[in-house]
């Protein structure tokens, strides 16, 4: 293997494991937000088309003969829960300031699903990679989900930080 096909192995790997912890990120999001607006959109398109996506990540790491690293899954994962433990506000409950701080995180991790979209687009058809899969309807469904966490972060964090509002 040579040295560029390492370095996207490893990168590739990297982002499968992010998309994982994700993905755990937001199965208990939607659940902490069930019968909400944010709760649906999770529940009804942000998951599923996270797990259409992961099957394209998949098939990069095929392309380039390439399996997911369980060490990674495992590392991040591990970091996912232990996020859980950082303080809001509430001591046993979910606080809206979970909600804010759990949007910001689906939306950084959205915008680096998107920068590797457009990266293995880049590499598409080129010498050594023809087998990448097709990915432009993922980054431009990442588009989307980018407009639509934002919304509702928008909304999250009005409700958190605002004096008048009723904290839920």
């Amino acid at each position: 293997m040579n040295d560029s096909t390492r370095l996207l192995v490893i990168y590739l790997q990297d982002h499968d494991a992010a998309a994982q912890a994700g993905q755990a990120l937001a199965r208990r999001c939607a659940r902490s937000n069930a019968g909400t607006d944010l709760g649906s959109y999770l529940s009804d398109r942000f998951l599923p088309q996270i797990e259409s996506e992961q099957a394209a990540l998949a098939g990069a790491l095929t392309a380039v003969s390439a399996a997911p690293s369980q060490l990674k899954r495992t590392a991040l994962r591990v970091g996912e829960a232990a996020g859980r433990l950082k303080a809001n506000g509430r001591i046993r409950s979910y606080s809206p300031l979970s909600r804010v701080i759990e949007l910001e995180a689906l939306i950084a991790g959205v915008h680096a699903k998107q920068r590797l979209w457009t990266s293995i687009e880049t590499l598409t058809g080129s010498d050594g990679h023809r087998s990448l899969p097709d990915v432009s309807a993922h980054r431009q469904r990442a588009e989307s989900q980018l407009e639509e966490l934002q919304r509702h972060h928008t909304h999250a964090a009005a409700t958190a930080f605002s004096p008048s509002s009723e904290q839920q």
